[in-house]
């Protein structure tokens, strides 16, 4: 077993509530002990009750109480360059308008539903 990784490691000793829903932990990857190691799990669930565990190292999901979880709880792992949805968001209308601005950009008689000439009788 190793620690798997692509970010930063924060400590942390309790899962952090999630913000939209207060009753849930904040999803994601975090270090825990497990079997005299240290190892990457993706965690998420209600903060009372079954917590559902990923084990990076072997793509094995099992669900756990959420109090013996995070009482092997070490770290959180951050993503580097996580993205927020408002960044997504932000990013597809920069896209869009692009597109606009190339459809406007193109010949006339080149756009889709335009006739670009007048029928002579």
């Amino acid at each position: 077993m190793s620690l798997w990784s692509t970010g930063t490691i924060r400590p942390l000793t309790a899962f952090d509530s999630n913000v939209s829903h207060p009753a849930y932990i904040a999803g994601g990857h975090y270090v825990i002990w497990w079997k005299r190691h240290q190892i990457i799990v993706h965690c998420n669930g209600p903060r009372e009750g079954l917590v559902e565990v990923l084990f990076m190292c072997g793509s094995v999901k099992a669900r756990m109480m959420c109090d013996e979880v995070e009482a092997l709880l070490i770290r959180e792992a951050v993503q580097d360059g996580e993205r927020t949805p408002d960044y997504w968001a932000g990013r597809i209308n920069e896209l869009v308008k692009l597109m606009q601005e190339a459809r406007i950009a193109e010949a006339p008689g080149r756009r889709r539903g335009c006739i670009s000439g007048r029928i002579s009788a």
